[in-house]
C-alpha cells in the first residue's frame, strides 16, 4: 500500500511540475517545501559578476527553475548548442520572495531586474572557439498590481547552472533568500555542504565580487567583506567558513577558507539528489553503459565514486584496459567497480 501512495504522489508532483513549465503562474508555495535545496555547477558558483543583494537573491530564484527544468533531458545539451532562441525559458516571480522580510520596496527589486538585464554571461567552446554571450535576463515584463515579474532567461545560461561536470554545490534556497548581504550569499553558497578547503588568490576575489578597482589594500578588503560575510553566516548559524591568510613574502595573496559545516549529510546523499545521467561524465557513462553492460540503475548506486574517477586525465583510457581484462578474465561489474576503485586510490596516493 505504501508503494502505491509513493507512486500516486509521484505522478502528482510531475503533473504539477508539467503545468508549471506550460504556465506563467509560479510554483506553488508547497513546491519549493518540497524543491527547497538546489543545486548549481561548481564553475557558475564561482562565476565573476557583482551582485547585489535583490540581483543574488534573483539569480537563486533562476538556479531552482534550473533545478526544475533539467528534468527535461535536451537541456544539458544547449550549453554549446548556438541557435538556442526557440529554447530561451520565461521564469515569472514573486516579487515578495525576493525581499524577504523587506515586503515595502518592490522598486528595488525592479531596479535589481533592470541591472540585472546589463549584466552578460558568456561562454566559449574550447573545441570550435564558438563564442555566445547574452543579458542575464531580458524582455522584462512587471504584472501590475499582481506582485509578479516576468523575464526571460537563456537556454545556453540555464545549462551552465546545472552542468555539474566540474563540480556541484547544494544550498538552501530559504537560507539564501534570507541572508542580508549578497557577500554572504556567495560564501554561503561555495561553502553550504562542502567538506574540501577552497584556495583563491585575492585577485580572484576581487574578481569574483567584482571589486577589482576597490580596496587597494588587501586588509580593507578581508575587513570589509570576507570578515563581514563570515559574521552574517556565523550569527545566522548556517554553513560558515574560517580562514587562513597564505602570503608570498611578507604580503597576504590569497586566502584558505574551511568549510565550517552544520549539517551531517554524505556526500552521496547529495548526489542521490542529482540525475546519474546529469551528474557523471557523458563518455564515462555511455561506455560503462555499451561496453561493460551497466544500467543507469546500477551507475547510479556508484554516482561519488565514477564522478570522482572520470576526474583523472587519462580516465576514459584507463577504463577501457580495466574493461578489455574483465571481458578477457570473464569478470563480473563488481570487479569492473573494484577496479576504478584500486586506480583512483592510486591517483590520490600519487597525488599528494
Amino acid at each position: 500500500m505504501s508503494d502505491f501512495f509513493n507512486i500516486l504522489l509521484r505522478l502528482f508532483v510531475y503533473l504539477v511540475l508539467f503545468s508549471i513549465f506550460a504556465s506563467e503562474v509560479p510554483p506553488p508555495r508547497f513546491l519549493e517545501v518540497i524543491i527547497m535545496d538546489i543545486v548549481q555547477s561548481f564553475l557558475f558558483s564561482i562565476g565573476r559578476c557583482p551582485l547585489s543583494l535583490y540581483e543574488q537573491r534573483i539569480m537563486c530564484i533562476i538556479v531552482k527553475h534550473a533545478g526544475i527544468y533539467r528534468l527535461d533531458k535536451k537541456l544539458k545539451s544547449q550549453l554549446y548548442k548556438w541557435d538556442v532562441n526557440n529554447d530561451d525559458i520565461k521564469i515569472t516571480l514573486s516579487v515578495r520572495d525576493v525581499l524577504g522580510d523587506d515586503n515595502k520596496h518592490y522598486e528595488r527589486v525592479l531596479s535589481a531586474c533592470l541591472s540585472l538585464m546589463s549584466r552578460q554571461f558568456s561562454v566559449c567552446d574550447p573545441d570550435s572557439g564558438n563564442w555566445f554571450a547574452t543579458p542575464i535576463i531580458y524582455n522584462v515584463l512587471h504584472h501590475s498590481r499582481t506582485g509578479l515579474i516576468q523575464f526571460f532567461v537563456s537556454a545556453k545560461l540555464m545549462a551552465a547552472i546545472v552542468d555539474f561536470r566540474k563540480g556541484y554545490r547544494q544550498y538552501s534556497l530559504d537560507v539564501a533568500l534570507n541572508l542580508p548581504s549578497p557577500f554572504a550569499v556567495r560564501f554561503y553558497i561555495l561553502m553550504a555542504k562542502s567538506a574540501s578547503p577552497l584556495v583563491y588568490s585575492i585577485d580572484e576575489l576581487k574578481a569574483m565580487f567584482g571589486m577589482e578597482d576597490k580596496y587597494t589594500q588587501t586588509a580593507d578588503f578581508i575587513k570589509k567583506v570576507i570578515l563581514p560575510a563570515q559574521k552574517v553566516l556565523d550569527d545566522a548559524a548556517v554553513s560558515s567558513f574560517n580562514f587562513e591568510r597564505i602570503k608570498t613574502g611578507t604580503k597576504v595573496t590569497a586566502l584558505k577558507f574551511y568549510p565550517v559545516r552544520r549539517d551531517k549529510k554524505s556526500e552521496n546523499q547529495l548526489a542521490a539528489k542529482i540525475s546519474t545521467s546529469i551528474f557523471l561524465d557523458k563518455d564515462l557513462q555511455l561506455y560503462l553503459m555499451r561496453v561493460a553492460g551497466f544500467s543507469l540503475k546500477e551507475l547510479s548506486a556508484h554516482k561519488v565514486l565514477l564522478a570522482e574517477f572520470a576526474k583523472i586525465n587519462e580516465a576514459m583510457a584507463i577504463l577501457a584496459d580495466i574493461c578489455n581484462r574483465a571481458a578477457k578474465r570473464g569478470r563480473t561489474k563488481g570487479w569492473i567497480i573494484s577496479a576504478i576503485r584500486s586506480e583512483l586510490d592510486s591517483f590520490r596516493r600519487a597525488s599528494v
